[in-house]
């Protein structure tokens, strides 16, 4: 009795980590993929426009860089609540890194 009781809970306990795994490496990669499309759109906007955006007097600037930081926080926004349930930290961290590295 103790053996096919231990092998179905091993059986459950495997099937429901695995699901929360594939949930979570879906979730990774949506999220990246629409990072992703955001980062290019900000590429085009702000590398070859960098002279000029730091040419800016400081509240153009500061408002310039706000602009460029929404789309990221957006969707970062977005998956705030998802990720909530798979990794606390995550988008914390990403909002964290977002400022870094458009305020340096």
């Amino acid at each position: 009795m103790k053996l096919p009781l231990t092998t179905i809970l091993s059986f459950s306990l495997f099937t429901c980590f695995g699901q929360n795994k594939q949930y979570a490496d879906s979730l990774h990669n949506a999220y990246n993929a629409e990072m992703k499309i955001v980062s290019d759109v900000f590429s085009v906007a702000y590398y070859p426009n960098r002279p000029a955006i730091y040419s800016l007097n400081e509240s153009l600037f500061i408002n310039k860089i706000d602009s460029l930081k929404q789309p990221f926080l957006g969707v970062s926004n977005k998956y705030n609540k998802s990720f909530q349930k798979i990794d606390k930290n995550f988008i914390r961290n990403e909002q964290r890194d977002i400022e870094y590295f458009l305020t340096g």
